[in-house]
């Protein structure tokens, strides 16, 4: 060991703290498969027009010390529970390669993408890497990677926003005004305050009488682990019927498919009552500047749901949104806590099917920017 090594090391320590449950969760099943991929992140984004490159890349550097996830480390070794930790200073790999030359640049790009896929990010490491790839005088494509354990899609938005706002002030040689960034440590601090005797009541009440994890009732074919993708887009028409329902009724379109999901579930499985995975934001609105903070955030809870085919559509989905608001005073509470109050044994799955209605803002200056 170097001692000076050391001690430089230290120094560039900002904070460390736990993990949120959700994280310890990624982490576990990351060091579990760590060749499988799981939960590595590539977003991608085409670019077309003039490029400053030097701004690009400044900017993003100055995005990564804005915000203190980008520059979390988690360690896990030799320690009674995993850290992670926020350094104060980072240099993430930022790779700006020219492909203008290449003749097939779109399955190189593929193919850089499945290695990286194949070999993960380092934990170790702030698991976050940058891309500028170009593949014509004026048309360029940019990929952030990244470990889901630092992020979710809620970020995305923000990052960007940042990134713009930092990009203009690096062209125009000026300082971008930019309100503080609110740390995750704080959400971190926040959990450590919520009363696990209320929670652990909330989720006994709510899933009391609840003994059998709803079946899909379907015949599912699993060939090598692989999973397929299958899309279908509604028409205008259709969307725009939906909208103008939520409208009329003052409900939500999450709602409405939850709904969907619900009476469609209970048809499969023969049953009156059906229990499905939700995917919630996570987000606690108590939490002031929360919806700007960086981090992830997401849980998967239970949602318990009685298709008793007898009460009206209108009414049974309002009394649908009051319980997904009513949840959300307990969204922060551990899946696998959830599932010890329930009767469900242990091994045994608390659900089979997962809903995820994604929904995560979008500022409105990156739409058509």
């Amino acid at each position: 060991m170097n001692p000076v090594s050391d001690r430089k090391a230290a120094a560039n320590i900002e904070a460390a703290y736990p993990l949120s449950p959700m994280q310890e969760g990624m982490l576990f099943h990351t060091l579990l498969a760590p060749q499988s991929g799981i939960y590595l992140m590539q977003n991608r984004y085409k670019l077309e027009g003039a490029l400053d490159t030097r701004a690009f890349v400044s900017a993003w550097r100055k995005v990564v010390q804005r915000h203190p996830m980008l520059r979390t480390r988690f360690v896990w070794k030799n320690q009674k529970r995993p850290l992670q930790v926020v350094l104060k200073q980072v240099e993430l790999p930022f790779d700006v390669e020219d492909l203008r030359t290449s003749e097939h640049p779109e399955a190189q790009i593929e193919a850089l993408l499945r290695t990286e896929r194949e070999h993960g990010l380092d934990l170790e490491s702030p698991p976050t890497r940058f891309r500028l790839l170009r593949l014509a005088d004026t048309r360029y494509e940019f990929i952030h990677s990244f470990h889901h354990i630092v992020l979710d899609e809620w970020c995305t938005s923000l990052l960007m926003t940042d990134f713009v706002a930092l990009y203009e002030a690096e062209r125009a040689g000026c300082e971008a005004t930019l309100p503080p960034a609110r740390p995750y440590r704080d959400y971190i601090e926040w959990l450590g305050k919520r009363d696990p005797a209320s929670t652990e009541a909330f989720w006994r009440r709510y899933l009391d009488g609840f003994e059998t994890p709803t079946p899909l009732g379907l015949e599912l074919a699993h060939q090598r682990g692989e999973i397929v993708d299958i899309a279908t887009r509604l028409d205008r028409g259709a969307t725009g019927a939906l909208e103008e329902l939520v409208k009329r009724h003052r409900l939500t379109l999450n709602t409405i498919v939850q709904g969907a999901w619900a009476l469609l579930l209970a048809r499969y499985a023969g049953t009156r009552e059906v229990v499905f995975g939700v995917t919630v934001a996570g987000r606690p609105p108590e939490l002031v500047g929360v919806d700007a903070m960086v981090g992830l955030f997401i849980n998967t809870l239970p949602l318990r749901v009685r298709t008793d085919g007898h009460q009206p559509l209108v009414p049974w989905l309002r009394a649908l949104l009051a319980q997904n608001l009513e949840l959300r005073q307990f969204e922060h509470t551990p899946l696998v806590d959830i599932q010890r109050y329930s009767a469900i044994e242990r091994g045994q799955e608390l659900f089979e099917s997962l809903f995820v209605f994604e929904n995560a803002p979008i500022d409105p200056s990156l739409q058509n920017g």
